[in-house]
């Protein structure tokens, strides 16, 4: 769905940080995402465009572009910055720029990125299906060998002495409710898996 619920202006609380009550708003809307079989809500900003997942920055991909929204109103997670400098590197046009729900949707590819996601893909919004493509997997390969150089199966140090880690949704892949609204909205139009 998309949440009822909205990142606010930057007027009206500091993004740049990460505040009790902005993760309110994420708290909020992914406990109606769940309530409804998602994973996660989609996030938008006070102007109505796209903003972040309730707790990961988003990313689509569309004809070999990378491409974010502009982080004036959400947290420029490290993750984020991160992937953005990974995909320069690769040679990738990255482009940081303001995103309606309908250009999400005509997506070749989508994924999230935080502390707990790393990088996970996202496989539909509504009607239109996701591969996990090229620069997606490019990307998460990538970020693998920078935060966990030196073993091949992708595992750190504290992996293989059996820390405990946070992952993403089992399925590696995340479910987002994109409408809100009444019982026959419910699914209308979801990014699910």
């Amino acid at each position: 769905m998309v949440s009822p619920w909205r990142r606010p202006p930057p007027q009206s609380a500091p993004h740049q940080a990460k505040a009790a009550g902005l993760y309110l708003l994420g708290m909020m809307s992914r406990r109606a995402a769940e309530a409804r079989g998602y994973d996660d809500a989609l996030m938008l900003d006070y102007r109505g465009l796209v903003a972040e997942a309730t707790g990961a920055n988003l990313f689509m991909v569309r004809g070999g572009t990378v491409v974010t929204p502009v982080a004036d109103c959400i947290l420029a997670g490290i993750t984020r910055a991160t992937v953005l400098r990974l995909a320069r590197t690769l040679g990738y046009a990255v482009e940081e720029r303001h995103v309606t729900a309908e250009q999400l949707r005509g997506a070749d590819e989508v994924f999230l990125t935080g502390t707990a996601y790393e990088i996970t893909p996202v496989r539909s919004i509504g009607e239109t299906t996701y591969r996990i493509g090229a620069v997606t997997r490019t990307l998460i390969a990538a970020f693998q060998q920078l935060v966990r150089p030196g073993h091949a199966d992708g595992t750190s140090r504290s992996q293989a002495q059996d820390e405990p880690q946070v992952m993403a949704p089992d399925s590696g892949v995340v479910r987002l409710n994109e409408r809100g609204g009444g019982a026959n909205e419910d699914r209308a139009g979801c990014l699910t898996s």
